[in-house]
C-alpha cells in the first residue's frame, strides 16, 4: 500500500521577498495512499530554499513549488531491471491529485501554449511496471519544454542516462527547471520571467541533472543545459558543470548526507562516464 506524505519546507512573503530557511525536513502525513521513499534519494533529500511539498511515490521522490507550478527537483533510483517491460506509454497526462487545485497545473495551462509537456523524471525509466510509468505523467512532473528541446537533446540526454543505467546497474538522478533571467555563464538573478497559462506555470531557462554513481565508491556528474531550440547532435559533455554551480544557482542542497570526504566531488567538474 502506497502513502502520500507531504512535507512543507517554511516560506515567508513580504512585498515578494522571500526569507532563506534551510531547516531538516519533516514529514506530515496526508493520507495513507503513499509512502516517501527514501531509496530514491541515498544521499539526502534535497534541501530547498523556501516552501515546497514533497511527493513521495514508489518510482520518484520530488520537491514540488507552488510558484513554479512544477517541482523543482525530482530524484530517481534507476535500475537496468525497470527498463526492461511492458509496460507502455499512455501519454495521459493529469494534473496532480495530490496538490491543491489553486497551487497546481491544470490541463488548459499548456493547451495552445506553444510549448510540450516536458517529464522530469521520464516514462521510459519504468518499462517493468505500469502504474510507475503512468505516475510520470503527472502534471508535477512536467515542465514547459520548446518541442525542438523535447524531442531533441532533451530526449536523447535521457537515453543516454538508461545507457549508463544499463552498463553500471544503477544510478540515482536528480532531474529539475531553472529560472534564470540571464545566461548560464553569467548570472545575476534567478527571478522566474516567463509563464504560461492560467494558473502561471513557470517557463524554465535551463534544465539541470545530477547523477549519483556507486554509493560507496562514489562519482558524481552534474550537467546544466539552456533550454532553447537544439539540435540533438550536440555533445551532452560540453553542459558539465559542478554540483556547487547548480547549488549556489538554484539555492537547493541536493546532496546533504554526501560523506564529507566526498564533499570536494561537488565543486569538481566530473569526468564524463
Amino acid at each position: 500500500m502506497k502513502t502520500l506524505i507531504t512535507v512543507i519546507i517554511g516560506i515567508f512573503c513580504i512585498s515578494c521577498e522571500y526569507t532563506l530557511r534551510l531547516e531538516p525536513l519533516s514529514f506530515i502525513e496526508k493520507d495513507n495512499s503513499n509512502v516517501i521513499n527514501d531509496k530514491n534519494c541515498p544521499l539526502g533529500m534535497p534541501i530547498s530554499r523556501g516552501k515546497i511539498s514533497l511527493i513521495g511515490r514508489d518510482g520518484y521522490t520530488s520537491g514540488y513549488s507552488d510558484i513554479h507550478k512544477t517541482s523543482i527537483w525530482v530524484c530517481e533510483e534507476m535500475t537496468k531491471e525497470e527498463l526492461v517491460g511492458n509496460a507502455r506509454r499512455k501519454n495521459r497526462f493529469l494534473p496532480d491529485p495530490t496538490i491543491p487545485r489553486n497551487n497546481r497545473a491544470e490541463l488548459s495551462d499548456y493547451k495552445n501554449s506553444g510549448y510540450d509537456r516536458g517529464h522530469l523524471a521520464a516514462a521510459d525509466n519504468y518499462k517493468n511496471d505500469q502504474r510507475l510509468n503512468d505516475e510520470t505523467f503527472f502534471l508535477s512532473n512536467i515542465s514547459p519544454q520548446i518541442h525542438s528541446f523535447n524531442a531533441g537533446i532533451w530526449k536523447r540526454f535521457e537515453q543516454k542516462i538508461r545507457d549508463w543505467v544499463k552498463q553500471y546497474g544503477k544510478i540515482y538522478v536528480i532531474t529539475g527547471p531553472l529560472y534564470f533571467e540571464n545566461s548560464h555563464e553569467a548570472l545575476e538573478s534567478s527571478f522566474m520571467q516567463k509563464f504560461i497559462g492560467k494558473n502561471k506555470v513557470g517557463v524554465p531557462s535551463h534544465f539541470y541533472k545530477i547523477l549519483v554513481k556507486d554509493e560507496k565508491d562514489i562519482s558524481i556528474l552534474a550537467f546544466v543545459i539552456r533550454h532553447e531550440a537544439s539540435s540533438s547532435k550536440v555533445q551532452l559533455n560540453t553542459f558539465l558543470t559542478s554540483v556547487d554551480w547548480i547549488e549556489k544557482n538554484s539555492e537547493i542542497n541536493f546532496l546533504p548526507a554526501l560523506p564529507v570526504t566526498r564533499e570536494y566531488l561537488e565543486s569538481r567538474v566530473g569526468e564524463y562516464w
